[in-house]
């Protein structure tokens, strides 16, 4: 299992995904403990938006609700796109 050293609340995450780095908040519920089991989302924001926009607003919201929400940066969506028009 990998070893994110998570912490309740908003983490910063950061992975590559088909060659390309995407950085993410990683929200967790109050009280997070990562040997348990959470309902969780993944929340992709419009390419024009960037992850501490909407989706802080609902990554803090689902997690006092009890979700893990991983909320990615809207850019990675511009730049793959834009690949397709070379």
């Amino acid at each position: 299992m990998l070893d994110l050293n998570l912490k309740s609340g908003k983490n910063e995450i950061s992975f590559k995904n088909q060659g390309y780095n995407l950085s993410a908040h990683f929200y967790t519920p109050e009280g997070f403990n990562a040997a348990s089991s959470y309902p969780a989302i993944v929340f992709s924001p419009a390419f024009n938006q960037v992850k501490e926009q909407t989706g802080a607003v609902y990554g803090l919201r689902l997690a006092a609700l009890g979700y893990i929400t991983v909320v990615l940066a809207g850019n990675h969506a511009l730049k793959t796109r834009l690949k397709y028009f070379d």
